[in-house]
């Protein structure tokens, strides 16, 4: 019984004594009894603090013996569709009852007077079997998770030997031992959600789920159901009960990934999971706990973030407990070669080629342009180029076509362009008193590109 004991039971019985005497047999067994001798209050609790198991008799006033009674309760308990599993009891076993209690959700049954042993195994049983079957739902929902994200391209290995990538393996591998929550900095294509899965791959929790969700692309409306899961008919189109994003991570690592993108409305909801590591599931009347680890990404820079109109400050201190920023690939352009070279291998042998060539000025010439798009724009262009390069040799214009400038015409081109934007957003902000959401609608950028923007320009 040791397996049962972190459990309450709810037992429904018309008979004090009865009542009595399950509630000794339980007391040392599992952690709550709660005992009541009326129907109603066992619909009450059922709403309010569900139990994890329901025992319940069958006939609750003097003389019943035919068990209406309990299967007129079984019937309303289905209506409120809340998964316990429920043991009846009765003195009058016959097949038909056993069956119909068995349609209305029943588990198992019980027959009075019962043998202590026998009752205290059915009840284990009945316990251990629906705990195996939300496993096995969860299980399911994390295998069409897997199988959608196999899909996906993945990003790179963490490639580079410059002392920066030194200093960041270092800090994952450091982080990684403790279960503290990451705030993951990086400008776009940095590669932020592969230090996310280093940190989960160097943790305890490695051989459970990682799993990642991108604030970014969940439309406001379906938040709650994909977050933290859906009751059949909760809302339009729930066809099933539907597990959340937050319980497929439970004992894993849960990665928010553009945690910046998260609607002001939505971020309360998220810091209370976050705070109570609790969900509560759409539809639902009860609340699930959930054992995560919380890594969070954005693009965003800490300033930004300090903007109260923009983020809440206390999401924002029980995200950051440990900051980690990824170094743009710019500052760290003695990777570039490694880096190249590595996506080179990797696309002659998709693409069948064989071994290209390159010409000798082509490191040279990609070492000198800035990649704003990163390690993610350098994994493209190579791509790019394996595809259509001629005459197996991979040259400049490959790589960067148009991009790299250097004659000063074109320099002082780029600079007015810059300078012009600037003016551009400074007019703005005057225009509109410093509204952001107003200059941004002006400008006809997002709040986050204008964002960008002011970090860019010092302003």
């Amino acid at each position: 019984m040791n397996n049962i004991f972190d459990n309450k039971i709810l037992i429904l019985d018309d008979d004090k004594r009865i009542l009595e005497t399950l509630e000794l047999l339980f007391e040392d067994r599992i952690r709550e009894v709660q005992t009541v001798d009326n129907p109603n209050k066992v619909l009450e609790i059922l709403k309010r603090t569900p139990p994890n198991i329901l025992l319940m008799d069958m006939n609750y006033t003097r003389g019943g013996v035919d068990g209406k009674e309990g299967i007129a309760l079984l019937t309303k308990i289905k209506d409120l569709d809340i998964q316990i599993p429920i043991v009846v009891m009765t003195a009058y076993g016959e097949v038909d009852l056993v069956v119909e209690c068995m349609n209305l959700g029943a588990i198992d049954f019980i027959q009075k007077p019962w043998s202590n042993q026998r009752l205290l195994i059915t009840v284990a049983n009945a316990l251990n079997h629906h705990k195996k079957e939300n496993e096995v739902i969860k299980l399911t929902e994390q295998n069409k998770f897997y199988k959608n994200e196999s899909s996906i391209k993945k990003d790179v290995d963490m490639i580079g030997s410059s002392n920066s990538m030194k200093h960041l393996r270092d800090k994952i591998k450091r982080v990684a031992e403790s279960d503290a929550n990451v705030l993951i900095l990086g400008e776009n294509g940095t590669g932020k959600e592969l230090v996310a899965k280093a940190i989960h791959n160097y943790s305890l929790r490695t051989d459970s789920p990682f799993i990642k969700i991108d604030l970014g692309s969940i439309p406001e409306q379906l938040f709650e159901s994909e977050m933290f899961g859906a009751k059949k008919g909760s809302y339009t189109g729930s066809q099933e009960d539907k597990v959340g994003r937050v319980t497929l991570a439970d004992n894993g690592t849960l990665f928010l990934d553009e945690i910046g993108n998260l609607p002001l409305s939505m971020q309360a909801k998220m810091l209370s999971v976050l705070q109570n590591r609790e969900v509560f599931q759409l539809g639902s009347t009860s609340m699930k706990k959930v054992n995560v680890r919380v890594l969070c990404a954005t693009n965003l820079t800490i300033n930004q973030l300090l903007d109260d109109s923009h983020f809440r400050q206390d999401l924002l201190y029980r995200i950051n407990t440990v900051e980690i920023q990824v170094p743009a690939l710019r500052d760290r352009k003695e990777d570039i070669p490694e880096l190249f070279e590595y996506f080179k291998e990797i696309y002659e042998k998709k693409y069948s080629t064989g071994k290209l060539s390159v010409h000798p000025n082509t490191i040279d010439r990609i070492m000198m342009y800035s990649w704003p798009g990163n390690i993610r724009e350098l994994q493209h262009a190579t791509e790019r180029a394996v595809l259509m390069c001629t005459e197996n040799k991979i040259h400049e214009q490959d790589l960067i076509p148009n991009r790299i400038k250097s004659n000063e015409k074109d320099t002082e081109m780029d600079l007015d362009i810059v300078r012009m934007e600037k003016r551009f957003i400074e007019k703005a902000l005057r225009l509109h008193n410093g509204n952001m959401t107003k200059a941004s609608a002006e400008l006809g950028i997002t709040r986050t590109a204008l964002y960008r923007r002011l970090e860019k320009y010092g302003l």
